[in-house]
């Protein structure tokens, strides 16, 4: 009896292991899988705490010198990330307040992170007023029914200038929804992405560090 009390226990335990392996398996599977709704191929993320560089300017193109960067943007709870900034849009037409996450980052932010723009256009630093543009998400166009056509029309958000495809700013468990972009202010600056050339992933690192410790020991 005893002996095949314990041939059913390992019997069980085996069972277990197996099917403990393949979810693991799936979940690996769909992480590699799953479109972020960005270019994640040779990108490294930064995170540090914010205010620790003051000329951001200067500092990029310090970083910027090395061969190895082909890009680089800075930002404020760039994804992924658990914590994120929040508002309300109102739509223009009536209905209920709409939920909407947001991403504050400079000018490069979606040329670096390979974002598809699917209307109207990127940010530019040459236009004074583009620090107060917004591009929105195809979730939150959707929702307040903003176009290639009508863009310039749209008020909520103010002076919506393009959308985007949607990003993935959270877990690929949670559903993407409404989002807007938005051009940070230096003091809120807490990560960047950089683009490295395929392979030198260590030897950026290690120039990041040595960087930064110059700028801020």
């Amino acid at each position: 009896v005893l002996y095949k009390v314990l041939i059913t226990i390992q019997i069980i335990i085996f069972v277990s292991l197996l099917s403990a392996s393949f979810i693991v398996l799936r979940q690996i599977s769909f992480s590699k899988n799953h479109d972020p709704g960005f270019n994640t191929e040779n990108l490294v993320m930064a995170e540090f705490q914010s205010g620790l560089i003051n000329d951001y300017g200067a500092f990029k193109y310090d970083l910027l010198r090395n061969p190895n960067i082909e890009d680089l943007s800075f930002g404020g709870l760039l994804p992924p990330t658990r914590s994120g900034m929040v508002g309300i849009v109102k739509p223009e037409g009536g209905g209920p307040d709409i939920r909407v996450e947001g991403i504050s980052a400079d000018f490069s932010f979606i040329k670096t992170a390979g974002i598809n723009i699917i209307a109207g256009r990127d940010f530019n630093p040459m236009l004074a007023s583009d620090s107060s543009a917004t591009i929105i998400n195809r979730s939150l166009a959707s929702k307040i029914g903003a176009t290639a056509e009508n863009l310039h029309e749209i008020k909520s958000p103010q002076n919506v200038i393009g959308i985007i495809e949607d990003i993935q700013i959270h877990s690929v468990k949670e559903e993407i929804g409404p989002m807007d972009l938005r051009i940070t202010v230096p003091k809120y600056v807490s990560s960047a992405f950089i683009r490295v050339l395929p392979g030198t992933e260590s030897e950026v690192a290690e120039f990041l560090e040595e960087t930064f410790s110059a700028y801020n020991p």
